[in-house]
């Protein structure tokens, strides 16, 4: 294959691209991009972080000049906040989850099975097992 040259190269790249986690879709391959950041040019869950070209942002003509928002921009934003700090919190609370069954039943993503999955069997599985010494058996549900 000849060497490209960089205006080439940017012909074929995506105008925008997602910055993905190792359990992403296997990334794309484009000339002069590194191979070792996982990436996907469309979004594959909420935690991907986006990244627009520099040659295709949009500059603002003057920097300096006060931003002026209506108020339903202003919603917008907000709401938007609001549905990114809630999905954090999920993603915390997942984590939280993730080491707690770490401790308390290893080798629980072992099992042939998504995330989730394992998990719940996982945790259904905890739920026959003996109390240790000093703890109560959890009651069953009414």
């Amino acid at each position: 294959m000849d060497k490209q040259t960089p205006e080439q190269a940017l012909s074929t790249w995506p105008e925008r691209i997602f910055l993905q986690g190792e359990e992403g879709p296997k990334p794309l391959e484009f000339p002069g991009i590194s191979e070792d950041l996982p990436w996907c040019d469309s979004r594959t869950s909420g935690g991907d972080v986006e990244y627009v070209r520099a040659d295709l942002a949009p500059r603002p003509a003057d920097s300096a000049a006060p931003v002026s928002l209506t108020d339903e921009q202003i919603a917008s934003e907000a709401k938007e906040q609001a549905l990114e700090d809630a999905t954090m919190q999920q993603a915390d609370s997942w984590l939280a989850v993730c080491a707690l069954l770490d401790e308390l039943a290893p080798n629980w993503q072992s099992l042939a099975n998504t995330g989730q999955q394992s998990a719940l069997i996982a945790i259904r599985s905890l739920k026959h097992q003996e109390p240790a010494a000093g703890q109560q058996a959890p009651k069953e549900p009414t």
